[in-house]
């Protein structure tokens, strides 16, 4: 027998004893922490559906320059400290090298400090879903990288719509910890250069889910004629229902990282149960454009991806969001070529990236944030629609 017939067996032999995964490389570890449990648990599996659709397509491809890109998940139920706990448990045991998609300005700020003291090991935190301002700036913003616009460009946006409907007794309805003071004190700065300043407010426990008629009955006899609503899509929802059940006719609006979807499925589940219309008007924002008639390559893309790998799932605009996340994160991994140092640098840059939305995306400084993109729209009949 020849050699390169021997070599040609032998080599057949190997592959039927597993060659291929004796030398497969080492996949690129991704860390994930999100609410899959807590108050925000609907809202975090849409975060993971998106992000997952596209991961499994990269890998299905081969990977990220040959090697799996493996999303390591783990519940924090919105609490800062478990998130905190998840991501020591990220660096430490599951080796990650990057930090990705967490939910809310409380986790994130709680974990930056670890990732400050593991500074060496160059892990960055990539595309939160948050828009506080905090980690847009020092001393945070070295260690965050942002895609989705800010919750003080969202507010701004939703400020300049109410003044011109002449709504100025403008009140705020917020989870009282690190997210919601952030909105609250973006709606006061966008108010001031209104000559305008917050005309009432309420505030819960982000553990508080059960009754918010205390709340309702704040706003509402404060006779303000919109309000602001910040917190879990399931407190806002049954905040909504209280308050249209007292007769308010105050103007509702509220940002993206509510969760708009999951809103107005409650909204119809009260309606449906009591006949009466709790969502009509209902104002909104979204940091991510239309997904279902979209001409954009990376809806398209995003529609058959979950119509392969989650048929049964209804798809969202935060489904979307962390699709683009995924897509834009493979996007940096490819360029650089290796995580640590190499994304890092790669990270640091202003270049811009195509990914099939209508322009590049590319990291404004000093924010870190890829995106400014706002998009108002409201609910006329049981559907969010585009505000014209």
């Amino acid at each position: 027998m020849s050699i390169s017939s021997t070599f040609k067996v032998c080599f057949c032999m190997l592959a039927l004893c597993g060659y291929n995964s004796l030398f497969a490389l080492d996949p690129i570890k991704v860390g994930m922490s999100l609410d899959l449990e807590g108050p925000s648990k609907a809202l975090g599996k849409e975060l993971l559906v998106g992000s997952t659709a596209y991961i499994k397509h990269i890998n299905s491809k081969g990977g990220v320059y040959g090697r799996q890109v493996q999303l390591v998940v783990k519940n924090d139920g919105s609490e800062p400290n478990q998130a905190l706990k998840n991501s020591i448990h990220f660096i430490e045991k599951d080796q990650v090298s990057i930090l990705y998609g967490y939910m809310g300005a409380a986790t994130v700020t709680k974990v930056i400090p670890l990732l400050k003291a593991n500074e060496s090991k160059h892990i960055p935190l990539l595309f939160p879903y948050s828009g506080s301002q905090s980690i847009r700036e020092f001393p945070y913003v070295p260690f965050v990288y942002n895609y989705r616009a800010s919750t003080k460009e969202e507010i701004n946006t939703i400020v300049a719509r109410l003044t011109t409907l002449k709504r100025k007794k403008i009140a705020i309805f917020f989870q009282s910890d690190a997210y919601g003071r952030n909105a609250w004190d973006a709606l006061r700065k966008a108010l001031k250069k209104q000559g305008l300043s917050i005309h009432s407010e309420a505030s819960y426990n982000s553990h508080d889910q059960d009754s918010f008629s205390e709340h309702a009955n704040i706003i509402y006899n404060s006779n303000a004629d919109a309000v602001l609503t910040i917190g879990s899509a399931k407190a806002v929802a049954y905040f909504i229902k209280e308050l249209k059940a007292l007769g308010s006719k105050a103007t509702v609006a509220m940002i993206s990282s509510v969760g708009s979807n999951i809103v107005l499925d409650h909204l119809k589940q009260f309606e449906f149960s009591d006949g009466r219309n709790y969502s009509e008007g209902v104002l909104g924002t979204e940091v991510v454009p239309e997904y279902a008639t979209n001409a954009l390559f990376v809806a398209k893309q995003y529609n058959i991806l979950m119509k392969r790998y989650f048929p049964d799932h209804k798809k969202s605009r935060a489904s979307f969001e962390s699709f683009i996340s995924a897509k834009f994160l493979v996007t940096l991994l490819n360029q650089s070529k290796k995580e640590g140092p190499a994304l890092m640098a790669t990270l640091s840059t202003d270049q811009p990236y195509d990914i099939g939305l209508s322009q590049p995306l590319s990291f404004a400084k000093p924010s870190n944030q890829a995106s400014t993109f706002v998009q108002l729209q409201h609910i006329h009949k049981n559907k969010w629609r585009a505000y014209q």
